[in-house]
């Protein structure tokens, strides 16, 4: 979970749409782990 928000707070404009859509779609990332990513992110 902190990877998740550690790589969302990097982000010029930090928007979780945009966080799950852009870069871990393009990066190829399986469905378990955006939802994660999404879930940490929302927690944060």
């Amino acid at each position: 979970m902190v990877l998740w928000v550690r790589e969302f707070l990097f982000l010029e404009n930090p928007d979780d749409t945009v966080f799950v859509a852009d870069s871990l779609e393009r990066e190829g990332r399986h469905d378990w782990q955006i939802r994660q990513a999404l879930e940490a992110v929302k927690l944060y």
